[in-house]
């Protein structure tokens, strides 16, 4: 083997170790509470897609108004806690899956997974918009949004 050849081959090791570093750090699970879920929402009101974080009641209070009051908790506690609120585009047939699945809190940052997937029960011929919105503990890290399949 030459030398050049070699120092490809440990060039490639390097580069393979130093790119996964980060894949394999093990983020913490962090638990969450469901305050609503459903694909309901009034497809008139104007509400666009959105992934939200809410860090205070006053943001609270207008997406309850926006979204009807469909909420079972109102009253949060945003010193100990934040809201995250997933909200899909408006779709022509459902129902559709549509769901946070696992929040993960890494060194530097909190990944939110949301499984969006088509209906896999027999479909309706009415618009619906989907939704999910959870309370989990207060998080300091930036927060990602990772849609999965």
């Amino acid at each position: 083997m030459s030398i050049k050849w070699l120092y490809i081959a440990i060039l490639l090791i390097l580069a393979g170790s130093f790119s996964s570093c980060s894949e394999k750090e093990k983020g913490e699970q962090i638990p969450f509470t469901l305050i609503a879920k459903g694909e309901n929402l009034d497809v008139n009101a104007g509400i666009s897609k959105q992934d939200v974080v809410i860090r205070s009641q006053e943001e609270w209070d207008g997406l309850i108004t926006v979204m009807d009051n469909l909420f079972a908790e109102t009253e949060i506690d945003f010193d100990r806690y934040i809201v995250i609120a997933i909200i899909d585009e408006v779709r022509g047939s459902g129902p559709w899956e549509f769901a946070i699945t696992r929040i993960t809190n890494y060194s530097d940052r909190t990944v939110v997974s949301i499984k969006v997937s088509v209906p896999n029960r027999i479909a309706y011929q009415k618009e619906n918009q989907p939704y999910h919105v959870i309370k989990t503990q207060k998080l300091d890290n930036r927060i990602e949004f990772k849609y999965v399949k």
